[in-house]
């Protein structure tokens, strides 16, 4: 059976092997977000945690990011 022209081309991805976890943070599944261990703010409006956080290297580019390659 031949499969779909889209299922031919497709790019398949590596699945992570670890998603790094900011540290003194926690996922709150309730809320959609982390979660500062310590002081309970929420992580992205934090402006002591965010210093070491400036790069989105775990993303997978898909769609319009891959029109070049």
């Amino acid at each position: 059976m031949v499969k779909h022209i889209l299922l031919q081309k497709a790019f398949i991805f590596e699945p992570a092997k670890e998603i790094p976890k900011p540290a003194d943070c926690s996922y709150n599944n309730a809320n959609g977000y982390w979660q500062i261990d310590s002081t309970g703010e929420v992580m992205i409006t934090s402006r002591t945690i965010l210093e070491g956080l400036v790069s989105k290297k775990a993303d997978i580019e898909t769609g319009e990011d891959q029109k070049g390659e």
